[in-house]
């Protein structure tokens, strides 16, 4: 069986339950053990599924999530707070790490005027990091098109 069969068949599983076996794998694609092993190292790298003992779950990327737009949104007053109060641990001449959520987007303004570097793979985060003159670094790799985040293994590097 060709290898994107085989991804198609676990990743078919893993919509279907959360968890499964590597002998049921086996069984189905009629591939050895160690060759799944390598399909699931392949598939938990591209964030598909994380292997645990005897297989696999579901990792994030078959986890639905909504849309960037939709999540910006949700709990409004909450963010605005958690944003403003890390924003107040930056100190001058930090370099961060900001991640590609809702969140950490509303604790960009909080940012504006202190002399600070930010690694990011969000992509509207460097936009507004770059309108706001912080000094921005954005990471390469996928991009997500639902949260518009950059992923992968290249990210990861």
């Amino acid at each position: 069986m060709f290898t994107e069969v085989r991804y198609q068949v676990i990743k078919e599983l893993l919509q279907e339950q959360s968890i499964v076996k590597m002998q049921e794998i086996v069984q189905l694609t009629g591939s050895s053990e160690s060759t799944i092993r390598r399909d699931l190292s392949a598939l938990e790298e591209e964030g598909v599924l994380i292997r645990v003992h005897g297989g696999a779950k579901r990792g994030y990327k078959l986890q639905a999530e909504p849309a960037m737009d939709i999540k910006s949104g949700l709990n409004m007053d909450d963010k605005h707070l958690i944003a403003k109060r890390a924003a107040a641990f930056v100190e001058e001449e930090d370099v961060i790490f900001l991640d590609a959520g809702s969140t950490t987007f509303e604790m960009i303004p909080f940012l504006q005027g202190k002399k600070v570097t930010v690694v990011t793979n969000g992509v509207p985060h460097a936009s507004l990091l770059a309108d706001l003159n912080i000094s921005t670094i954005l990471l390469g790799g996928k991009i997500k098109l639902e949260t518009k985040a950059i992923i992968g293994s290249t990210c990861l590097r």
